[in-house]
Parts: C-alpha cells; sequence; structure tokens
C-alpha cells in the first residue's frame, strides 16, 4: 500500500477535480444537465446540476477506492509489475475527468461534438493500450480476465491474456475506427469491439475443455482453495454493499406538487423545479388510469417518471408522475402539457378540486 500511496492520493484528486470545475462553473451551469447520450448519439438522461457535479465524481471515486482496496490487498499481487497496477489504477480517473469535462462542455453548449469525439477516442486507446499489458499480468484474484479456470491454471492464464491481448488492441482499433464511419455501421463496429473484449473469457473456458479432454487438468484442480473463498466473499460482500447503495439510489428521487397563490408550483428533488401560473393554463383534465408516461429524457425510478414524456394519447408532455397512482391531471397551456399527480387516487383528486377552485376551469 505504501508504494502505491502516492498514487492513490493523486488519482483520487483527479476523479474529484470535476467537483471544483463545477463549483466553478456554476452559474453558468443549467439546472438540469444531460448526463446520458444512447447509442446513436442523442441525449436520453439528464440530472439535476447538484447531483451531475457532486454525484458522479463521488460514485465514481467509491469505484476506484474499492479496486484499489481490492488489487492491493490481493497477495499474489505484492509479486505484480507496477507499471500493470499503475495502468489500471488510471483508468477511472481519467474517464472520470474526461467524461466529465463533456456533461459540463454540453451543458455550456460549447464545441461538446469535438469534445465526445476526443472522450471516446481515449476509450479507444485505453482498450489499446491494456491490451498492451494484459499478457504482462501475473496470476492474481483482481486484475487481468478473472475468471476461475485461468485462475487456477499458469498454462490457460499465459494463454488467455495472451489472447486478450490481441482482441483489446483490436476492439481499440476497431473502436477508433468506428468513430470515423457512418453512424448506423460505427454502432455495429462498436458493438462488434465489445464482443472483442469479452471473447477471452469464452477463450478462457474452451481452452479449460481442451486441458480436460487432453487430461492436462481435472474438474478438482480448479475448486477454490480455502484462501480464495475468502477473498471471493470478502468481494461479494463489498458488491451488496454497492449493489445496496445503486438500489438507494435508484429508489430516490421524489416531487411535491403546491398550489400557491398565483401558480401551481412543483419542488423536485434529483430533477429540475417547474411552475405554471393559473393565467397561462387553457384547460384541465382529471383522468382517473395510469399516466403510461414514456420518459424520453428526465429522471426516473420504478417509483416515480420526472422530465420531458411522451405516450400514445398525448404525445410530448412535462411529467411529474408517480407510477403506481391510477389517477393523474394533464394541464394544457399554449404552448405545451402537463401531466401530474400524487401518490394515491384520493390524493389526485383533492390536489385536482383545489386547482379547479383556483384557476376556474
Amino acid at each position: 500500500m505504501k508504494k502505491y500511496k502516492g498514487q492513490i492520493i493523486v488519482s483520487s484528486i483527479v476523479i474529484l477535480l470535476p467537483m471544483l470545475l463545477g463549483v466553478i462553473l456554476w452559474n453558468q451551469l443549467p439546472d438540469t444537465m444531460i448526463t446520458h447520450w444512447g447509442s446513436q448519439g442523442t441525449s436520453d438522461g439528464a440530472m439535476g446540476k447538484a447531483f451531475a457535479v457532486f454525484l458522479i465524481p463521488v460514485i465514481s471515486l467509491l469505484l476506484h477506492l474499492t479496486c484499489v482496496f481490492f488489487t492491493l490487498g490481493d497477495p499474489k499481487n505484492k509479486e505484480q509489475s507496477g507499471k500493470v497496477v499503475s495502468i489500471f489504477f488510471w483508468i477511472v480517473p481519467i474517464i472520470s475527468l474526461l467524461t466529465n469535462s463533456y456533461i459540463y462542455a454540453f451543458a455550456m453548449d460549447s464545441e461538446s461534438n469535438i469534445i465526445m469525439l476526443l472522450t471516446m477516442s481515449f476509450v479507444g486507446v485505453v482498450f489499446i493500450l491494456v491490451g498492451n499489458y494484459l499478457p504482462k499480468c501475473k496470476q492474481n484474484h483482481t486484475l487481468g480476465i478473472k475468471v476461475v479456470w485461468a485462475f487456477k491454471s499458469e498454462d490457460n492464464w499465459v494463454k488467455t491474456h495472451r489472447f486478450a491481448g490481441r482482441a483489446w488492441v483490436l476492439g481499440g482499433v476497431l473502436f477508433l475506427l468506428s468513430l470515423a464511419m457512418p453512424r448506423s455501421v460505427g454502432v455495429s463496429a462498436r458493438i462488434v469491439a465489445l464482443i472483442l473484449l469479452l471473447s477471452p473469457v469464452l477463450y478462457s473456458y474452451l481452452y479449460y475443455r481442451k486441458q480436460l479432454k487432453e487430461g492436462k487438468i481435472t474438474k478438482e484442480d480448479v475448486k477454490l482453495s480455502k484462501a480464495d473463498k475468502t477473498f471471493t466473499k470478502a468481494s461479494a460482500v463489498v458488491g451488496i454493499i454497492l449493489f445496496v447503495a445503486a438500489m438507494m439510489f435508484l429508489f430516490s428521487g421524489d416531487f411535491e406538487v403546491e398550489i400557491g397563490e398565483e401558480s401551481l408550483q412543483i419542488e423536485a428533488f434529483c430533477w429540475s423545479d417547474a411552475e405554471i401560473r393559473y393565467e397561462e393554463m387553457d384547460r384541465i383534465e382529471y383522468v382517473q388510469k395510469p399516466a403510461n408516461a414514456h420518459r424520453d429524457m428526465g429522471f426516473g425510478t420504478p417509483r416515480i417518471t420526472m422530465g420531458d414524456c411522451s405516450n400514445s394519447e398525448l404525445g410530448k408532455f412535462t411529467g411529474y408522475v408517480y407510477e403506481k397512482s391510477n389517477a393523474h391531471i394533464v394541464i394544457y397551456t399554449e404552448d405545451k402539457i402537463m401531466v401530474v399527480n400524487r401518490e394515491t387516487v384520493e390524493e389526485t383528486k383533492a390536489l385536482y378540486e383545489e386547482l379547479i377552485g383556483k384557476v376556474g376551469k
């Protein structure tokens, strides 16, 4: 641990640098920021400004420190090449820095296409760089192609990582070339690149089957030792903790609809607030059935949907919807439609009656 202490500190600081940049640019950033793009390059996910600036780097830091902990805690890595360990340590920090920079640039309407191209190009470079070092990676629990067939057979490990090195370099080159291809062809090329990245797992298994057939190993040889089982259990515990944390985030987010003196106001958590003045409302409808809001862009969990939505009946609309509520309110203005509700039918009905009382329509 002492040998890599400086790298751990510096790499962790690099991961958190986007937070400082976000604070500096705070007043120039919009309240809602695009944070995800689909395979076709179109934006399909966003977060509130605070979440984009602070949550993404923090999640990256937790992932980074988890990888560091298990890598340095693995006794088999004591003899590992320092260059191999360092390469793996810097993947998350650099990706965090580039990804967050792109999110900020897109939010500020900078030359975001150029920055996105540079960010995706770096992904291809990472594949090539890691591919060059994979054959140099010695047997361990945390780095490289971590499958039991390779871990329990030195011959399988060497063969698998030599194959993986070639596959990852080829995948990286293909990924870089895909950026210059027409969009539909480029997406297909990136899928092939992903298959190349995963192919060493299949190669390792097939080589294991070959070793079994030739009698070079037995099924008993690939059984985990007591130390291996302990390490696996520890990994499982951390995995469960991360899963629980992810589930907590998955079911986070909320909103509150309030009837003000002059407007309907929505205060949202994990998404942007909204307001519609009563004088802008042309028509209001109470509908006693689920809103069936398909989220095009915004924040969504199994419990709520907030953001730009659509369905077959209304087309495009802004939604603040509790998914399990069997009622919703549709508010029409001159240039937009908003759909809102509360958690129960009774609460939604009461909101509608209060709203009608204010608007008189």
